[in-house]
């Protein structure tokens, strides 16, 4: 199997808005590329979740509200998830253990994220549905850097990432909000 054309493939899949056809466009490919994806979940097209929030058990609501103020680089993404690495363990891939965190790469840069499951990858695609597949079986823009890391709980991922919010330069437009709503998320 010719891997990177596989990648290609799926990242055309990817780009596609119209998720509801990517499990049967997926599937299709497999007469042509043989691979192990299978959807695990239909995704909800109402909630904005990507795979980050997905992979770290960040509080839905707390991403989305933020998300939805539109501000550069303040939401649940890749800028995000570069800063909350340094609080990750590492774990060499030797020792990946389930429910681990898989952090794809590109140029030292977070594109994609997962959690390991029965030796194979679950993550979101996008905003799209939840896939399992071995671990270079995702769309070529996700990278070829992999790296592995020991779950943070779902809280303490909020905690940090209140604080990327509230260390952001646009945080005054939307503090008193965001106090009101999400206080009881502050680290102590």
């Amino acid at each position: 199997m010719d891997l990177s054309e596989l990648r290609a493939r799926l990242q055309e899949i990817a780009s596609n808005d119209n998720f509801d056809e990517h499990p049967l466009a997926i599937e299709t490919l497999r007469l042509e590329f043989p691979h192990t994806i299978r959807l695990v979940h239909f995704a909800d097209p109402a909630l904005s979740m990507n795979c980050f929030v997905w992979a770290l058990d960040l509080c839905y609501e707390l991403g989305d509200w933020i998300g939805t103020w539109n501000l550069p680089e303040l939401f649940v993404g890749s800028k995000f998830v570069q800063e909350l690495i340094p609080y990750l363990t590492p774990v060499p891939k030797s020792d990946v253990t389930e429910g681990d965190l898989v952090v794809y790469l590109e140029e030292e840069m977070p594109t994609h994220a997962g959690s390991i499951n029965e030796s194979k990858v679950i993550s979101k695609w996008g905003r799209g549905h939840i896939y399992q597949h071995d671990q270079l079986e995702v769309p070529s823009s996700y990278g070829n850097d992999i790296r592995f890391y020991r779950k943070l709980p779902g809280t303490l991922v909020a905690m940090h990432f209140v604080k990327y919010v509230q260390d952001h330069p646009d945080y005054s437009l939307i503090q008193e909000e965001f106090e009101e709503k999400f206080d009881h998320l502050h680290a102590e």
